[in-house]
């Protein structure tokens, strides 16, 4: 039997700040398995010195792509009254994953798109780097959402140009810059086209 390896994956987990005391593990979980499927939730215990509960906790998805897309349409959701804000976990680390290119989220996928369809769709734009990541659970099932990276943003701009409301298997897609790893803004800085465009 192998052993099992409980330590989390920071990688695939959020932080999830401005938390109202009634929040609880149990509703933070049934609010983000909304997202994506949801591997672990945590909120410290209380301040031992004060007593106040945290306001604070961590949500572990199953990989980094279904916590990137948490955070794409989840961060600001109001909790009682309280915008919540989310950050990757790992935040610190994030130069070392980070893919030089013009990264893209493409949403509402219907069933029958499969990554070459993307790829055939979305290069007529620019060259792409690597093919497209088409997000799928366990049963290979299309998690309705996937990742498009291009050489260059000036690909990458004409790609949300012409391919943003445009039907693809008989559903609209959503297409916009993925959210950069550190949780605040979305891919497509200024800084970043002069970095891969020059």
């Amino acid at each position: 039997m192998p052993i099992q390896v409980t330590r989390r994956n920071q990688a695939a987990t959020i932080h999830v700040s401005g938390l109202d005391p009634k929040v609880t593990e149990e509703l933070l979980c049934e609010l983000f398995i909304q997202a994506a499927p949801v591997v672990s939730v945590n909120i410290p215990l209380p301040d031992k010195v004060t007593g106040k509960p945290r306001d604070f906790g961590f949500v572990e998805f199953r990989n980094e792509a279904d916590a990137e897309y948490a955070m794409d349409i989840m961060n600001g959701i109001k909790l009682f009254g309280q915008p919540l804000k989310l950050n990757p976990a790992d935040r610190d680390n994030s130069s070392a994953s980070t893919i030089l290119g013009a990264n893209l989220f493409v949403g509402n996928l219907d069933a029958t798109v499969d990554e070459k369809m993307l790829q055939d769709s979305f290069s007529m734009f620019g060259k792409l780097l690597g093919k497209p990541r088409i997000m799928r659970d366990d049963s290979m099932r299309t998690r309705g959402f996937g990742f498009v990276v291009f050489e260059s943003f000036k690909s990458a701009d004409a790609a949300i140009e012409g391919m943003n409301n445009q039907n693809l298997g008989g559903r609209r897609l959503t297409v916009s810059y993925s959210t950069r790893r550190d949780g605040r803004t979305r891919h497509g800085t200024e800084e970043e086209r002069k970095l891969v465009d020059g």
